[in-house]
């Protein structure tokens, strides 16, 4: 019998915090390499039909970005491993994205990432754990080697923390401000939409 769509669930998710560093970004300022690293903490208020529990994850990337006057390209890797009640999981991810920056500050993005599963280890009642091709219990249609594909979309507002300074001196201290959306166009997803909202402090 059917019974009909599932209730919406809603509330605070993982929060997430990272990284990165760039050498010489003062000299290098039309292509930069940018590396780091990232966490996401379990800190979701929700549960979900089937929910896999507390989740920690753990990633490095690196960013290769080519500017222009206003507008820009960027390249990036990402190995991550993921973990959970029901086990760890290692993947791979690609992407590339273009992006512009207008007076003010304000900027806007988009582009497409892609994620690959590698391996994935699961937990066994003893505590032990065991390779697993297939994926882990709380998944569906993860097995090694699977691929998801997802757009990306950002929009963001900088915000000067200092005084102007001269044209030898170091830029001042900047945050930004940025919301994002994350949609996936392939059958294997963990969601049908994502949204984020973050701060980043430079300096």
């Amino acid at each position: 019998e059917d019974e009909g769509p599932a209730p919406l669930v809603h509330g605070y998710g993982d929060t997430r915090v990272y990284l990165r560093v760039t050498p010489h970004a003062d000299k290098l300022v039309h292509r930069l390499l940018t590396v780091g690293v990232d966490a996401s903490l379990p800190t979701r208020s929700f549960a979900t039909p089937g929910d896999p529990g507390r989740t920690w994850i753990g990633s490095a990337s690196v960013y290769f970005t080519r500017s222009y006057r206003h507008l820009y390209w960027q390249t990036l890797g990402l190995a991550s491993v993921e973990t959970r009640p029901a086990g760890t999981a290692f993947e791979l991810s690609a992407g590339a994205l273009v992006g512009a920056r207008f007076d003010r500050g304000t900027g806007v993005s988009g582009g497409v990432v892609a994620d690959m599963r590698v391996a994935a280890l699961c937990r066994e009642v003893d505590g032990s754990s065991s390779y697993c091709a297939q994926g882990r219990i709380t998944e569906l249609d993860r097995p090694s080697g699977a691929t998801r594909v997802s757009l990306r979309a950002n929009a963001s507002q900088a915000i000067n923390l200092g005084r102007e300074r001269r044209a030898k001196e170091r830029p001042p201290p900047m945050a930004r401000i940025f919301v994002g959306l994350q949609a996936p166009v392939t059958p294997r997803r963990d969601f049908d939409l994502g949204v984020s909202a973050g701060t980043q402090v430079s300096f």
